[in-house]
Order: C-alpha cells, then sequence, then structure tokens
C-alpha cells in the first residue's frame, strides 16, 4: 500500500517553518504527519518538542533489553539531528561516537566511502559534495553536483567492479534514477530510471548488484547498474521515511541499512536479505549514547584502498546476474580457473578456463545467491552471483 505523498525541498521547508509556529500539536496530527513520505530530516517536519512528544509515545513500542554482542563491524555516518559526523560498532550499535560536527551547507542525505583515496564522499540536498576524513571528521568542500531530472541524490555507494561512484536520485514523487559520478570531476552520467517512486538507499555488493528501495512502498529491489532496471525482491518489513542509507561491507558480505523506522520512530541498524528483501533489526543507533531521536541518512563501511592488485581484476565481468542457466565471465587477462562456492563455504564447481572469456554453466544449481572465486595470474577475488 502506497503511502500520503508530501512535497520536498522548497515547499518541505515551508511545512517545517510552519510546524515551527504551531505552539501545541495533538497527537493524532502529529502521526497523520508521520504517516506521510518525507526524504528529508525530522527536524524539517517536527519541532524538538513534537520529536519529544512521539519520542515518549512510540517508547513503549520499541524492542527492550536489546543485549549487543561486540566485536562488529565499525560503520561510519553522519547523525543528521544534532549535525555529527561519527562512528558506531555492528556489534553495539546503541553507542554512537561522535568525530565532529557535520559540514555540509545543507542536509547531508548521501555518502559512502571512497577506497581510492580513503575517504567518505558525500552530496547533500543542494548538490553540495564533499570529502570526509573518517580519522578526523573534517569536510572538505569540492564543488557541486547536478542530479538528473531535477532530482536530489539520496544514496552513494562505490562499484568494486569498475571502481566507480554510483548515486541513486530522485525527486521523491515517482522519478527515481541511477548515475555514475566522477568523484574528482564531479561530473554526473545518468545510466537509466529505475521505475521507484522515491528510492532513497543504495548498496552494492562485491559482484556489482546494485539494490535500493522505495520508501513509498517500503519494498527492496535489486538494481542493473547499467541500465537502472529494478526488480522487486519484497517487503522490508517496517515502516520507512524520512533520510535513510545502506552500506555493503566486503569483508563479511553483508548489507547494512541505517532505517528511520515511523513503527517505533528510531533510527535502526539492519541488516537486508539479499534474496527476499527482508530486513532483519539488529539495534538502535545510538540509542544508548547519546539517546534521543537521533536519525542517520547514510552510512557505510571503510573498505580495503585500491591496489596494483585490484587492476588485475579492474575489467572482470560476469553476466547476466541474476542467472538462469549460465555465467559468462571475461577479464582484461586470461583467467586460470574458477570456482563457485555455497556460502556457507561448501565448493561446488571447479572449472580451468585458461582464456579471457568463458561461460560457466549453473543451470543445476538451486536458486539461492553463491561466491565465484576467479584466479587470474595467480590472485584470487571473489564475486557474488544470483541464480534464479
Amino acid at each position: 500500500m502506497m503511502k500520503t505523498f508530501t512535497l520536498f525541498g522548497a515547499l518541505l521547508f515551508c511545512m517545517g517553518t510552519f510546524s515551527i509556529a504551531q505552539t501545541e500539536s495533538n497527537l493524532d496530527e502529529l502521526l497523520s504527519r508521520l504517516d506521510q513520505n518525507h526524504r528529508g530530516s525530522i527536524t524539517d517536519v517536527f519541532t524538538s518538542e513534537e520529536i519529544a512528544q512521539l519520542d515518549n509515545y512510540f517508547e513503549d513500542k520499541r524492542p527492550q533489553n536489546q543485549t549487543y554482542l561486540g566485536g562488529g563491524v565499525e560503520l561510519f555516518a553522519p547523525e543528521n539531528v544534532n549535525e555529527n559526523f561519527g562512528h558506531y560498532n555492528t556489534g553495539d550499535p546503541g553507542t554512537f561516537n561522535p568525530l565532529g560536527s557535520g559540514g555540509t551547507a545543507d542536509f547531508e542525505g548521501a555518502g559512502a566511502y571512497n577506497p581510492v583515496n580513503g575517504t567518505y564522499f558525500v552530496i547533500d540536498d543542494a548538490g553540495n559534495a564533499y570529502e570526509v576524513n573518517p580519522d578526523t571528521g573534517i569536510y572538505t568542500f569540492l564543488g557541486t553536483v547536478t542530479a538528473p531530472n531535477g532530482e536530489n541524490f539520496t544514496g552513494l555507494e562505490f562499484n568494486p567492479l569498475d571502481n566507480m561512484m554510483y548515486g541513486i536520485s530522485t525527486d521523491g514523487s515517482g522519478s527515481t534514477s541511477i548515475s555514475t559520478i566522477n568523484t574528482t570531476t564531479l561530473a554526473v552520467e545518468e545510466k537509466g530510471g529505475t521505475g521507484l517512486t522515491l528510492g532513497i538507499a543504495l548498496g552494492i555488493d562485491n559482484a556489482g548488484v546494485g539494490f535500493a528501495y522505495d520508501i513509498d512502498t517500503d519494498f527492496m529491489f535489486r538494481i542493473n547498474l547499467s541500465n537502472g532496471n529494478a526488480t522487486s525482491l519484497g517487503a522490508i518489513g517496517f515502516d520507512s521515511s524520512f533520510g535513510q542509507g545502506m552500506g555493503f561491507d566486503s569483508t563479511n558480505g553483508i548489507l547494512y541499512m541505517s532505517a528511520f523506522n515511523n513503527d517505533t520512530f528510531q533510527s535502526e541498524l539492519r541488516e537486508v536479505d539479499p534474496v527476499t528483501g527482508w530486513t532483519t533489526f539488529i539495534g538502535a543507533i545510538g540509542a544508548d549514547s547519546p539517546g534521543g531521536t537521533l536519525q542517520f541518512a547514510w552510512t557505510g563501511p571503510t573498505k580495503p584502498p585500491l591496489s596494483v592488485e585490484d587492476n588485475t581484476f579492474a575489467n572482470f565481468q560476469m553476466y547476466p546476474n541474476p542467472t538462469n542457466t549460465t555465467l559468462t565471465i571475461s577479464a582484461l587477462y586470461s583467467i586460470d580457473e574458477v570456482e563457485v562456492y555455497t556460502i556457507s563455504g561448501q565448493k561446488l564447481i571447479h572449472n580451468n578456463i585458461g582464456d579471457s572469456r568463458g561461460s560457466l554453466s549453473v543451470s543445476h544449481l538451486s536458486t539461492g545467491v553463491y561466491i565465484l572465486t576467479v584466479t587470474i595470474d595467480g590472485e584470487k577475488a571473489s564475486y557474488r552471483f544470483m541464480k534464479n
């Protein structure tokens, strides 16, 4: 079921200004306002007093007695309510550690780690681009970026297959596009429309498969990054609204989501199932420290920097992905061998290739996600693919 639309940008700002002028709002009116589509910050829509009222109302509806295991992955993000940049651990998302004040001129809705130079690449709602130092939290202004079709960027992610930064952008009322962004020149190349009403975040796995979700329908989609075509995977399992984020961790193969959940009125760390689109709650981000109602419009792990070794696989391709019967592979250099593993590590296929191009029959595999390990000149790299 689709949600009620609200316009944003200049109109959203005016609505936020109007809400500030209100001295009192009853709970029914606040909940009605919350039920509408909002792409930006919760502070654009509610005053601090209204946020406190909603926070109190939803307190009993939230998961209680959260127990964190520790030892997780470090994720970096901006905290948009208090405008701080910092980090938190997937093993203890309840503690957010600010590094410094956010440096964007407008709402910071899109960002991702750039392994080319070891910084985070960020675009705000006004199209201002920044680099963020993950050690100090210092923002450096780069210039302006223009999204296609009058849209705003709402998600960024680096693609390890072609070493390009990709962005998802939307106008909030039916137009959502995929583009590449040159992080040096800031040139934008549109790849195509997705058909999503309000695409809000972007994730890309090790195999170069894109993921995005629509906060109008609350469904997750697999995105073809070459043309923007979207395939519905399924419901994400909660009512999403406001700025959201996703980030793929290449070390453990998990796609993380920083979600603002309208059902609990809090920011949550979730894990995305790349097959069904369903998300699993891990914990409320920053709930223990600094506490209060927070929002994280993007999140992402650091990734290994690009090296000479990565150039061996820079032009590696496998397609189609997902596939039904055959997986075609190609590279700049001769491929020694390929192996296919289950997610749990069981080897299913081993083929010697001996050429820069080859094919792999996977018709006998069950539907699901698999790991393709490729060896070129003694170096190995792994990629995910999906068998339909």
